[in-house]
């Protein structure tokens, strides 16, 4: 059975559309992309909408190219963002089985998310998303599929992550004045995490860390199970102020001269070593290059000081024997991965292209295929991608409670019931 889906994402410096198929069958899933359209913008930074109409024109530009490429309109697309605003916890709620015998539907789980909505709206607060962890019978039983099991009560387990209500509503508003209708909302961290993390890292304990030009996007998972997600109002842009300030360097020149001559690693230039900075034609200076790269370090360590601090506090430290994986713009420093483990004693790795995704030559140009081969490679549009593949894999299924036919269905969490236990006490330590 296939699907015909689209997703938006918003970023502080673009919008990108996605229009694809997802062939669910009894081997996986079979993604295929159709379209993809890109407007740069800044509109949206911070978490804020900072230019409204600048905005709204981003995102008219970005669905109107990606529905011309595919031939099709979007009318429910799944919507991805990120706000340093965002609260989130481990949930759990109770639920009493409406049949009289007992029989599961999905009714009942649906009813955990209304619980979760009307607590959230108390206190002035919207759900952007909420991912189900497990649900308990009342036998005892942890299961990840309830459905046309028999319980009296069942105990659903999940990750909630909200917003303000008044933000919430403001992107809602900004995409129903583009005509789009019935979104479905997921944070950027989850989107980006499902396209760079494996399965096994997520068994193992995994921290996915996305830094972006304005917000730093976390999501944690262990026992294959999200548990932890932040936003911190960091990113890429504070390393360029930094420098623009205490070097001298123009702003509008930092990034091209931090990519050339910036690095993390203390043995790849001598101590003593200059470098040349040229102001345009008529100016040039010169200064240590140990000085560029102390600014650079001095950020850094604080942006990753403040990550492992919030999960620390977490107790999630120990749950991450998998590592970090690194993704945004940010995280292409030189001598990262080894600045990570060097200072806080992490293993770490940078985000690399799933191999499975096709694209759909017969809707999109030779040009449109090699820019989308090229922003797979370099993993640019990692948070959009992601989100498509999220909305076709077997979680966000669980998540909005959509049944999938397939020839077999594939247990893709083997390992659930024996790990449910374990599962449970980790998440009691962080929030419950």
């Amino acid at each position: 059975m296939s699907t015909l889906q689209a997703v938006i994402h918003i970023s502080s410096s673009a919008v990108c559309t996605v229009i694809g198929q997802i062939e669910h069958t009894s081997t996986g899933m079979r993604p295929t992309i159709m379209a993809v359209g890109l407007a740069h913008t800044d509109a949206f930074a911070h978490g804020q909408v900072v230019h409204r109409e600048y905005l709204r024109q981003a995102l008219h530009k970005s669905v109107q190219e990606a529905t011309d490429m595919s031939g099709t309109r979007i009318y429910s697309p799944i919507v991805s963002w990120s706000s340093p605003l965002m609260l989130a916890e481990n949930d759990m709620q109770t639920v009493t089985v409406a049949s009289a015998e007992g029989l599961i539907d999905s009714s009942d789980l649906h009813q955990a998310q209304v619980l979760v909505e009307q607590s959230l709206k108390n206190n002035e607060r919207a759900l952007l998303q909420r991912c189900q962890q497990m649900v308990c019978l009342d036998s005892g039983e942890q299961v990840q599929d309830a459905i046309g099991l028999r319980s009296k009560r069942i105990d659903i387990y999940s990750h909630v992550m909200s917003v303000p209500e008044n933000s919430y509503q403001q992107m809602v508003d900004l995409l129903q004045g583009n005509d789009i209708e019935g979104c479905t909302t997921v944070f950027d961290g989850v989107a980006g995490a499902y396209y760079a993390l494996t399965e096994n890292e997520k068994r193992q304990g995994v921290c996915y860390i996305d830094i972006g030009a304005t917000m730093t996007k976390v999501c944690v998972y262990s026992q294959g199970v999200l548990i932890f997600t932040d936003c911190l109002d960091v990113g890429g842009t504070m390393v360029d102020m930094d420098i623009a300030k205490e070097c001298g360097i123009a702003l509008a020149d930092v990034d091209s001269f931090k990519r050339q001559e910036g690095t993390l690693n203390h043995e790849r230039h001598s101590p003593g070593a200059h470098i040349i900075y040229k102001k345009g034609t008529k100016s040039e200076k010169t200064m240590l290059r140990r000085a560029l790269n102390e600014v650079i370090e001095a950020r850094y360590y604080e942006i990753f000081s403040e990550i492992f601090a919030r999960l620390e506090k977490a107790n999630l430290r120990h749950a991450i024997d998998a590592g970090v994986v690194l993704a945004g713009g940010a995280t292409q420093m030189d001598g990262l991965i080894g600045f990570i483990r060097t200072n806080f004693g992490i293993l770490a790795r940078r985000v690399a292209a799933p191999t499975y995704i096709e694209l759909d030559h017969s809707h999109m140009s030779d040009d449109t295929v090699k820019f989308v081969q090229k922003h797979l490679q370099d993993s640019t549009l990692h948070s959009a991608i992601g989100l498509f593949l999220f909305s076709g894999s077997e979680q966000f299924a669980n998540d909005q409670q959509i049944q999938y036919e397939v020839v077999e269905k594939v247990d893709y969490l083997s390992e659930f019931s024996k790990l449910a236990q374990k599962f449970i006490s980790l998440c009691k330590k962080v929030i419950y």
